[in-house]
């Protein structure tokens, strides 16, 4: 019976429940997620790349940080050197909405992904790297 229960998409644009913050691709979903501060979804101003992020308090320096839970770029966009480029556009639009002293964290990292965010940390894009 569990399998035939839908699950009601976290990302959407449009008609939502949920006030936008400052900026539509951005949905507000404290209610789904009450364990985070914020949760924040973003789309690419081409519609070919999504992320999610958290806004919150971190445990070790008591400041504010956006921490990146999911980036993607869409299958056929994907290997052709447009990651970077949609990371800091993610990054920018972060930023507007809430500024921080310090590059985001990333965590939820498959393995196969690891070098490119080693590689984003070298270039001091992101900061922190946890795997899934």
């Amino acid at each position: 019976m569990w399998f035939k229960i839908l699950k009601k998409p976290s990302w959407y644009q449009g008609s939502s429940p949920y006030k936008p913050r400052k900026d539509k691709k951005f949905q507000y979903m404290r209610d789904l997620t009450p364990d985070y501060d914020d949760i924040l979804t973003w789309e690419s101003n081409d519609k070919k790349a999504r992320g999610e992020a958290t806004y919150h308090e971190s445990f070790e320096t008591g400041s504010y940080m956006w921490n990146i839970r999911v980036f993607t770029i869409k299958e056929e966009h994907q290997g052709k050197g447009n990651a970077r480029k949609y990371l800091k556009e993610f990054i920018e639009e972060l930023d507007s909405l809430e500024y921080t002293n310090s590059p985001p964290s990333v965590s939820k990292i498959k393995s196969h992904t690891l070098k490119f965010w080693e590689k984003m940390k070298e270039e001091g894009l992101v900061s922190d790297l946890q795997k899934q």
